[in-house]
């Protein structure tokens, strides 16, 4: 009986052997398959990227869609209308000089700015609403500049004053610079002063965006900066015609201006200088503002008005060509408008062209491929559409030379397009590298369980 459970004991501790050797076979092996995955897994991700390469490839049908969203991006820029910035030269400004503001207007009569004011008509009386609305304040403000007890600009004085921006005569005729090809020679051979016709584009105080910055340091500082990057002190007081003197004087009242050409600032000192200021009256910065504000609205109604805003500085000679054809920041902020709103259309329109595309091709149109493969191919073919359109206006543009045609919004939508197609499908790529990296790794366990 006891030989009987012995053999019975061998047998199962022979079985339980053979199953352990089979297992450890099984984990040998499979540890040889993961070591050669591992040893080739650059050439098996190789091959998975191949593989996805060709699954969403471009087919018959494909190529189908692609050239119907060529045709209609190319018809949605051929319709489109032609922008006008481009075409400045040809139009005509939709107000013209006559029925503008003189420079220093009390009461303009009749057309749109009927009862406008200009100048410092404009701004002394804007400044006389704040001094009545804040007496006591300005009564006050005025005893400190007078007191002289501060280093820099008080800020009633830097609210009160003419900007410094507007001197237009030099303190010695003889040493006046050339300032970036806008003031001419005389018969002296000496540079002259810059005068009313060209002063808002020669300075930087005068641009409708720029002057934010510089206009409002130059009030601070009492200084001048020129488009040329050129800057210079003002001295203010009153011009003695009989004596033919400059006699400077420290009122609070509009005066005079002197542009002193021989002491030139530096950008950096006069940054400088505003900092400093600010720190001893942090409300000086606050009417340096105010008071850019109250110019820039005194003379954009002008016959001459602002300059295109930042041309100056790119070509003044250009910009001033510009005003004195008409074209203002005013003209110049009404062609913008409109571009913008057409090229918004354009844009628009040409999203919505790829909505329909995208909703043809992938919930009407039947196919074998996979949902993630056809969302693939429909981001390829968008691509591919807009490159295309756009290619073709881009050349059209230049073999015609007519850059009003130029597809703006359609170049704003293919690189919108491009990006965000490259993201997605890089994604919906390494999402399928790896689901079928993991089941080649995976590939027993998964017999296994079956």
């Amino acid at each position: 009986m006891e030989l009987d459970k012995l053999r019975q004991k061998r047998i199962e501790i022979s079985n339980q052997m053979d199953q352990d050797l089979l297992k450890m076979k099984e984990i040998a092996d499979e540890s040889r398959r993961v070591e050669n995955l591992a040893r080739d897994a650059e050439k098996i991700i190789d091959d998975i990227d191949i593989q996805f390469e060709q699954i969403t490839s471009l087919n018959n049908t494909d190529i189908t869609f692609l050239f119907f969203a060529t045709m209609l991006q190319t018809l949605r820029w051929v319709l489109l209308p032609e922008l006008k910035l481009p075409k400045m030269n040809e139009l005509t400004p939709s107000i013209c000089k006559k029925e503008r503001l003189s420079p220093n207007e009390r009461n303009h009569i009749g057309g749109i700015y009927d009862g406008k004011k200009s100048g410092a008509e404009y701004e002394l009386e804007e400044l006389k609403k704040y001094k009545d609305k804040y007496q006591d304040i300005v009564k006050e403000s005025q005893k400190e500049f007078y007191c002289k007890k501060n280093k820099y600009r008080s800020w009633i004085e830097i609210l009160t004053q003419p900007v410094p921006y507007d001197a237009l005569n030099a303190l010695d005729k003889k040493v006046i610079p050339n300032i970036a090809g806008l003031n001419k020679k005389n018969l002296n051979g000496v540079y002259n002063n810059i005068y009313g016709k060209n002063h808002h584009v020669a300075t930087l105080g005068h641009d409708p965006i720029l002057g934010w910055i510089f206009g409002t340091a130059n009030i601070m500082t009492n200084t001048i900066s020129f488009v040329d990057f050129q800057s210079y002190d003002v001295m203010q007081g009153h011009k003695i015609r009989s004596l033919e003197k400059f006699i400077p004087s420290n009122e609070l009242e509009f005066s005079d201006q002197v542009i002193d050409y021989l002491n030139p600032r530096s950008m950096i000192s006069i940054i400088q200088e505003c900092v400093l200021s600010t720190k001893e009256d942090n409300k000086r910065i606050a009417a340096a503002v105010v008071r850019e504000a109250i110019h820039l609205s005194s003379d954009k109604y002008c016959v001459e008005g602002l300059p295109i805003p930042i041309l100056p500085t790119l070509d003044p000679k250009r910009a001033q060509e510009l005003i004195e054809q008409g074209w203002n920041s005013i003209e110049f902020k009404k062609l913008f408008t409109d571009d913008v709103k057409q090229s918004g259309i354009s844009a628009g329109l040409a999203l919505v062209i790829n909505l329909i595309i995208t909703s043809i091709y992938l919930f009407c149109l039947k196919s074998n491929d996979s949902f993630e493969s056809r969302i693939v191919k429909i981001r390829k073919i968008l691509c591919m559409s807009e490159v295309m359109a756009l290619s073709s206006n881009l050349l059209y543009v230049m073999l015609k030379k007519n850059l009003s045609r130029f597809d703006i919004s359609g170049f704003s939508i293919t690189l919108y397009t491009i990006m965000n197609s490259e993201d997605m499908i890089a994604k919906l790529k390494e999402e399928y590298i790896r689901e079928n990296f993991e089941s080649l790794v995976m590939l027993n366990s998964l017999e296994e369980e079956d």
